[in-house]
């Protein structure tokens, strides 16, 4: 039976990494953590695409900086101005937004839309389930579990079947061996 508790790994990386930030919300130029955070750091961009919450409570999801509605991740939208003027810090989470907060009557139209959103999830908020993380499976399919192989078929560029590739990636080969013949092959 799978823990609804979060593993030792997260719960490190929540202590000593992100802190009181939330993944997308931390410095790329921090100088904590390894080469392998970093580069993960580097590369949210790309992963923004892949990575969305489909919001119950909204006590773990972060207003600004989870895909979480269907106009896609707000920080994108209004930049860090346009949270001042919604009212809401920057750790502000999808329940605070929710429940903490006042209606305003905005000027630019993309905040009006924003109001408008959190109306409809006021009505529809479910307070007793947690938030459900969801990747991306297939374009427009996204589903609980996190797939690498799913997502690396949708990173890479797919070409023609080369001749050659048995004879240099097979199932017993010597790893440095073969990427020496992979070379060789490219010249």
């Amino acid at each position: 039976m799978a823990s609804s508790h979060p593993s030792l790994w997260i719960r490190w990386v929540k202590t000593y990494l992100i802190q009181k930030d939330f993944f997308w919300s931390v410095k790329e130029n921090t100088s904590l953590g390894s080469w392998v955070w970093r580069k993960l750091l580097k590369y949210r961009d790309k992963a923004k695409q892949f990575y969305k919450v489909e919001v119950n409570n909204g006590r773990n999801t972060s207003f600004r900086f989870d895909v979480w509605s269907p106009m896609g991740f707000l920080f994108d939208i209004t930049g860090s101005r346009g949270f001042i003027d919604m009212g809401l810090p920057i750790t502000a989470t999808v329940s605070e937004a929710l429940s903490s907060r006042r209606r305003r009557n905005h000027r630019t139209e993309h905040l009006r839309m924003i109001e408008n959103l959190l109306n409809t999830y006021r009505n529809r908020a479910d307070h007793e389930r947690e938030d459900i993380s969801l990747w991306k499976h297939s374009e427009n399919v996204y589903k609980p579990l996190e797939s690498s192989k799913k997502t690396w078929l949708q990173l890479r560029l797919t070409g023609p079947i080369r001749s050659w590739y048995r004879g240099v990636w097979f199932t017993h080969s010597t790893p440095k061996f073969s990427f020496f013949a992979w070379l060789v092959v490219h010249n």
